[in-house]
């Protein structure tokens, strides 16, 4: 076997950072890392991947797009979120890439960070670990979130003016809309101090949360609802955003015993009877 000789394969390390299996293949064309053996010439894994994703096969790798996506393990896509610092002075965020994951924030090289001294990012962080302590579907959604091979972007967008000039038609509200310069993928605009006196940080960005799987998974409605007096319209998938707002302030009226008001209408009209959801006890964590 030839590995690092003098004549044949000087470095034994090859693409994606894997050591090289020259026995397998030939030289250069097998790497191995942690949970694959990976085929460079078909940029293939020889394993089913220990962390199936329903939008590719299992034996796919980065994703199908290596120039995008690395995974050091062989095990997951990184998937960056992007946050936006509302102030100067934190070196870190100059790359505005923090990804989160397993319920911390990390940083874009995948070390995880020691303390999150922005308080904007603390905000989401706790936000997002909350929605996941006290809603088991707002867990499978973010989870999903995650997991997917499309970015989905979470930004505090008032105080980046970058991103700003290139959403103008968002507004000064949270919301959560299809990326403008990727072909897939959402971008949430969303900051605690916007937050309607209707909504609790976690039913808010829950709102935008669900308008971002649903984005994400085809299963957004967008046919125009508009109100009484004609002065606003809205998409259809509001409802469901209202509804799955509605859940996360009912579960947390329960397990805080503090009694929280459902949200009974969306832009001046009324939730139709036909649209409404109950929220259920089944949703609540085991306490």
């Amino acid at each position: 076997m030839r590995v690092c000789d003098e004549v044949g394969d000087k470095y034994r390390f090859g693409f994606n950072g894997q050591e090289k299996v020259n026995e397998i293949s030939g030289m250069g064309n097998h790497n191995t890392a942690e949970f694959w053996e990976y085929d460079t010439r078909l940029g293939r894994r020889w394993n089913v991947g220990p962390k199936s994703n329903r939008s590719i096969s299992n034996y796919a790798t980065f994703a199908n797009n290596p120039n995008l996506f690395v995974d050091p393990l062989g095990d997951t896509v990184w998937i960056y979120k992007y946050f936006h610092k509302p102030s100067h002075g934190y070196n870190y965020l100059q790359t505005h890439k923090v990804e989160y994951r397993d319920k911390w924030l990390f940083s874009e090289d995948g070390v995880r960070l020691k303390t999150i001294s922005d308080p904007y990012l603390r905000e989401v962080l706790t936000t997002l670990n909350n929605l996941q302590d006290i809603s088991i579907e707002a867990g499978k959604k973010i989870n999903d979130l995650i997991s997917d091979i499309k970015p989905h972007i979470i930004a505090n967008l008032d105080s980046d003016p970058e991103y700003s000039k290139d959403y103008e038609g968002m507004g000064n509200y949270n919301r959560s809309i299809v990326r403008k310069d990727f072909s897939s993928g959402t971008f949430t605009k969303w900051n605690k101090n916007e937050v309607s006196e209707f909504y609790t940080p976690e039913a808010s960005l829950g709102h935008e949360m669900s308008h971002a799987f649903n984005r994400a998974f085809n299963k957004f409605r967008n046919a125009i609802i508009y109100n009484a007096w004609n002065t606003g319209k809205f998409a259809e998938d509001e409802w469901d955003a209202v509804n799955f707002s509605n859940q996360i302030l009912y579960n947390q009226s329960i397990l805080f015993n503090n009694k929280l008001n459902l949200i009974t209408e969306y832009g001046g009209v009324a939730i139709p009877e036909s649209e409404y959801i109950s929220p259920s006890n089944n949703d609540i964590p085991n306490r």
